[in-house]
């Protein structure tokens, strides 16, 4: 026999009373599903029921960084801006260094570029920033100040996180003149 139309409605939407008795079901040992209800549609509420009573150690951190995703609001990203000086904003010193000065939300950014061989040492103190992102990884900061060592010139950009937005501080060969 095939069920009528208002007999398939009733079985994918049950009436109020109903649904108290498969929730009560679903919670419950009893093998039998509710009389007048459909078997199929109980065995859902059942899967649902199980769902919400399961519970885990730890969850994997991408399935947490997922979730974080969703409901964090997303940041502006903003290009940090070289400031205009006599010497076209960089510093030199007699060594290889070279020192930056860039406008920020917060206010100025000071960046300064050490060369030890192949490699740059990074020193920025960015106002208002509490983390910065690299090529090798991410550096906590401590009243806005940073350090880490790239690899090449070409890898001396960096992004910085504060509460407001995330600034991107291009590559010291993007912005020597």
């Amino acid at each position: 026999m095939v069920p009528s139309f208002s007999q398939v409605n009733a079985m994918r939407n049950p009436e109020p009373n109903d649904v108290e008795r498969l929730a009560d079901w679903a919670f419950s040992v009893e093998a039998e599903a509710p009389e007048g209800i459909d078997r199929a549609v109980a065995l859902q509420w059942r899967r649902m029921a199980r769902a919400f009573s399961q519970s885990y150690e730890s969850a994997p951190q991408q399935a947490v960084a997922n979730a974080i995703g969703v409901f964090r609001p997303t940041k502006p990203t903003l290009l940090a801006r070289l400031l205009p000086s006599l010497s076209g904003g960089v510093r030199r010193s007699e060594s290889e260094d070279r020192v930056l000065d860039f406008e920020v939300p917060e206010g100025t950014a000071r960046v300064r570029y050490v060369a030890e061989g192949g490699r740059w040492r990074v020193l920025a103190e960015v106002p208002g920033a509490s983390r910065i992102q690299h090529d090798r990884g991410a550096a906590e900061g401590d009243s806005g100040r940073f350090e880490f060592v790239a690899e090449g010139e070409d890898a001396t950009g960096f992004t910085a996180t504060s509460a407001e937005d995330d600034v991107v501080f291009p590559p010291l060969g993007e912005v020597e003149p």
